[in-house]
């Protein structure tokens, strides 16, 4: 049986990774086995997790059956290579080499590449039955859909060849060797045989990729796999939100719903009484009281209402996918039992 896998989705800044490991959490207290895979999160969420986290999944004390880890990109970077390596000593020289340092942490993409990597791993891990993916911060909800092509191209055989070996003819012979022609003016010799190393080791790995990153769009397009898209309840119009629901209906992958996180309850829309003066206080004091209560309020109101218009475009937009509003904590989540609230309330929405 396919292990179910909820992936959340969106642009930076929003309350994906809170999001991510509430959902975690309210899986784990319906039985399952679940790891959470968290990118950077903050460590208010990370002490509310009560767990040292790490690259490998660790268990939350306080929640049976819950894993959480965190996403290093350089060591899955690092793990990756010595599994797809022909030898050890393959892995070892490519790994030592000055560019691979620099690729395997600033390569664009390599991030999001990295995650699925790691998704990949945890589907195959059997303590787990079930996987939360918080994917890394972008300013695009697609990005992490997009970047595993991206470095996989970047990595193709074919593309390093012409790096590799620039005299052997082909469509990028000519711009080849112009750009080693450079790159040894400016460096020397030692920097181009690094260079070609580095491209040369790791054109060896590039069917490991490929045949990695099939698996992994296998697992993306699995009907058990759901995609949760978060949004910010004082921006959720965005238009790459919206292109991403859209990319979601287009590719056939299965939405689970939308989370719309910070959502200003609506007061109640009376206005503020005027209230009797305590003793002991100054009548314009309490005057200027009341009126900042009043002014507070109003904005409050208003508030509420512009999210609510906001939010009834997005639930046009969206379907019949469910979306559920998680109230803004002016506090924020402060332990185990704000997560297990929210992810109550996601797990309850799952059809």
């Amino acid at each position: 049986m396919a292990k179910a896998i909820h992936i959340c989705c969106g642009v930076g800044g929003v309350g994906k990774t809170t999001a991510a490991a509430a959902l975690a959490v309210g899986l784990a207290r319906q039985g399952k086995r679940v790891a959470v895979m968290t990118i950077d999160p903050a460590r208010r969420l990370a002490d509310a997790l009560g767990v040292e986290l790490s690259n490998d999944p660790q268990p939350v004390r306080g929640v049976d059956g819950l894993w959480a880890l965190m996403l290093d990109r350089k060591q899955t970077f690092d793990q990756v290579v010595r599994r797809y390596a022909p030898d050890g000593d393959t892995g070892d020289r490519l790994i030592a080499n000055r560019y691979y340092n620099a690729v395997s942490t600033r390569l664009s993409g390599s991030q999001e590449y990295m995650a699925m990597e790691k998704l990949l791993a945890l589907d195959e891990d059997p303590r787990f039955d079930t996987i939360v993916v918080d994917t890394p911060p972008t300013r695009h909800a697609l990005d992490f859909l997009r970047a595993p092509e991206r470095v996989r191209s970047v990595l193709d055989k074919r593309v390093l060849g012409a790096v590799v070996n620039p005299t052997g003819g082909g469509l990028f012979s000519r711009a080849s060797k112009r750009v080693l022609g450079v790159v040894y003016k400016m460096a020397g010799d030692s920097v181009l045989s690094d260079l070609q190393e580095f491209f040369g080791l790791l054109g060896g790995l590039s069917q490991g990729f490929r045949d990695r990153g099939a698996k992994v769009r296998s697992l993306l397009e699995h009907a058990e796999t759901l995609y949760w898209l978060v949004l910010g309840a004082n921006d959720p119009g965005r238009d790459d939100a919206f292109e991403f629901l859209d990319t979601l209906k287009a590719e056939k992958l299965h939405i689970g719903g939308i989370l719309v996180n910070r959502v200003t309850p609506t007061p109640n829309p009376d206005a503020v009484p005027d209230l009797p003066k305590p003793d002991g206080i100054d009548a314009s004091l309490w005057s200027e009281r009341l009126t900042a209560l009043r002014t507070r309020h109003q904005e409050t109101v208003t508030l509420a209402k512009t999210q609510e218009l906001a939010l009834s475009e997005v639930n046009l937009r969206s379907g019949p996918a469910p979306m559920l509003h998680i109230a803004d904590r002016s506090e924020g989540v402060q332990d185990l039992s704000d997560l297990a609230e929210i992810g109550d309330a996601i797990v309850a929405s799952i059809r």
